[in-house]
């Protein structure tokens, strides 16, 4: 954190209350920030610093933070906010997957994903963990805005919007995660929709593609009563958790919602390093449940 003055400077954030998010949990009052030419924070620290930002914003009364991360969300369903209300995940979903095959194509992605990631950052959220069709547009966004978007290939056995076969998919996605990383900050992810949307035979697949690229899996697991007894009349009475684990998908995966989670699936999240994502205003909305965050947080899952 140096004091040294740049020409480079963008902006110089003033008597901020900055909550720093270290290990630590440091908070610097009256703190100042400086933002240089690359975008990025060059300089934090209490009371004044050296700058030659010509916009300086004077943040007195206000706290300054690290971005927020949504680590669930489908950021180019935006466009069909109102679809539907007072009705089920299962009802919803009825209703809106017709629509995504009619609709969607990369650009109707690209523009729901441009205002999700508007109102993301009007909101605070600079990063976002997102499960979609056509991620390449989801990229493309990240690419031309200030948000960092992490996404991959999506996985179902239904038709979608998307021109390609289910096995064409598997070498579509094969070489997205062959492909360079670039400034978007994506790392490698693959997207199993459900538990209750995939066979076993298709899991296992996903999970073999999933670990010759190192890449994290994210998936919905155990949203509602309805999505568990699916996933038991699929898959031989077992919970989502269970055929996740028995398919290899479960290490360090990145569960969605994780609502209805017996005491076993909470053992066997933690044993896998898995971590479970709360998503109480998607929850309430849909009346899938209430979530067991707390026996979570007991048992070690992240």
């Amino acid at each position: 954190m140096s004091n040294t003055s740049s020409n480079q400077d963008l902006i110089a954030v003033i008597n901020a209350q900055i909550v720093t998010v270290d290990e630590s949990g440091s908070v610097i009052d009256n703190g100042s920030l400086i933002v240089g030419a690359n975008g990025a924070i060059r300089a934090i620290s209490s009371g004044e610093i050296n700058h030659s930002a010509k916009e300086i914003i004077d943040a007195r009364g206000a706290i300054v933070m690290p971005g927020l991360i949504n680590t669930h969300t489908h950021l180019g369903m935006t466009l069909f906010r109102g679809l539907g209300d007072d009705m089920s995940l299962e009802d919803f979903l009825s209703r809106l997957m017709p629509a995504e095959v009619k609709v969607l194509n990369y650009n109707a992605v690209h523009a729901g994903t441009q205002l999700a990631a508007l109102e993301s950052l009007l909101g605070g959220i600079t990063t976002a963990l997102d499960m979609y069709y056509l991620p390449d547009a989801a990229l493309d966004v990240a690419k031309s805005s200030s948000m960092r978007i992490q996404t991959g290939p999506n996985f179902l056995e239904s038709d979608g919007p998307e021109p390609l076969a289910y096995n064409d998919r598997l070498s579509w996605a094969a070489k997205w995660l062959e492909s360079p990383r670039d400034q978007t900050g994506s790392t490698g992810w693959i997207a199993p929709h459900s538990t209750y949307l995939l066979g076993e035979d298709h899991l296992r697949t996903l999970a073999a593609l999933a670990s010759k690229y190192e890449a994290r899996v994210h998936v919905h697991a155990a949203e509602t009563v309805g999505e568990m007894q699916l996933v038991a009349n699929r898959h031989g009475g077992r919970t989502p958790i269970q055929v996740l684990a028995d398919t290899n998908l479960l290490h360090r995966s990145v569960l969605a919602h994780g609502v209805h989670l017996s005491d076993a699936d909470i053992s066997l999240i933690a044993n896998n390093s898995a971590t479970v994502v709360h998503c109480p205003a998607s929850n309430f909305k849909l009346a899938s449940g209430i979530a067991r965050i707390l026996d979570l947080q007991q048992a070690g899952v992240n």
